[in-house]
């Protein structure tokens, strides 16, 4: 190792940085070689903890866990965990929109009569709620209570980003159907994780 942390090759797990395509391919390799067990736990957290330490690479692997084909994106392993709770401002934030833009697609495609394409909507929906359910913690349940405060009141930090993909009433229910199954709002409308 060099004094700035790399491998003598340069290659450093924590120095690369991805752009958004490169995210997908990258996660997509990951996650094949994971299911086909060619990965030790250390290489693969070294590999996703370098992809999830920027905002691109964030987004490219959960647009590739999410919508892929693998089998560990319906009961995400201990090691992703691991990785994920430690990448708590990016990963949260992601998760939080993605439940939304999932849960409220699903109907978009519905309208359309596109059903395939509602229920892969679904599908990474269920994903989402089940990598959230798996990462339940303070930060996650503070993403989650911001999204709903910005859903069922039209305040919050989301606001903006629920205006700016123009849902109506019909899909801002669908996300609080989503959200519901990961919250419980208190009488006083503050919102709890079920984890």
């Amino acid at each position: 190792m060099n004094r700035a942390g790399q491998s003598e090759s340069g290659t450093g797990s924590r120095a690369r940085t991805f752009s958004f395509p490169e995210a997908i391919k990258a996660a997509d390799e990951l996650l094949s070689q994971l299911e086909r067990l060619e990965l030790t736990d250390a290489e693969a957290e070294q590999q996703l903890a370098s992809m999830v330490a920027s905002a691109e690479g964030a987004r490219g692997f959960f647009v590739t866990y999410l919508t892929g084909r693998f089998s560990l994106s319906d009961n995400p392993p201990a090691l992703l965990v691991r990785v994920l709770r430690q990448a708590p401002d990016l990963v949260c934030d992601l998760l939080a929109k993605n439940l939304v833009m999932s849960s409220t697609m699903a109907l978009t495609h519905e309208r359309n009569q596109d059903l395939e394409s509602a229920q892969r909507s679904l599908t990474v929906c269920r994903r989402a709620q089940t990598l959230v359910g798996a990462l339940a913690r303070t930060e996650m349940d503070s993403r989650l209570a911001e999204m709903w405060r910005s859903v069922t009141e039209g305040r919050g930090e989301y606001t903006d980003f629920l205006k700016r993909w123009q849902y109506d009433e019909e899909q801002l229910a669908r996300a609080r159907q989503a959200l519901e199954l990961l919250i419980w709002p208190d009488s006083e409308g503050r919102c709890h994780g079920q984890g």
